[in-house]
């Protein structure tokens, strides 16, 4: 059938090139929502390293947190053992209204 169509004189059928056009739109129509929703991912996670940034910025200036405490936490095994490291957590109030607490190991 390929090679009487290619020595054939014929040219594509109306229904051949309706179908190439709908397989190249519907192609399109895929490319244009994956670059819109990997554009939404971009910016949700530019707005969640800020935010990250924000909180370790005050973690490392107790001056622009709410509240910064000293404390252990104390990690227990199945084994019995137990370790316990100092650490130094901030407290700062959010925008929405929940507290938003971070770690960070302090001393050696």
């Amino acid at each position: 059938m390929i090679r009487r169509k290619c020595k054939s004189r014929r040219g594509e059928t109306l229904i051949e090139a309706l179908i190439s056009l709908l397989i190249a739109s519907l192609a399109l129509t895929m490319l244009a929502g994956m670059i819109f929703k990997s554009k939404t991912l971009i910016e949700k996670s530019r707005e969640d390293m800020e935010a990250y940034t924000e909180r370790i910025n005050a973690l490392n200036d107790p001056a622009r947190a709410d509240s910064v405490s000293d404390a252990n936490v104390t990690i227990a095994f199945d084994s019995g053992d137990s370790v316990s490291i100092p650490v130094a957590y901030v407290r700062e109030n959010a925008s929405a209204g929940v507290p938003i607490i971070s770690y960070v190991k302090s001393g050696a």
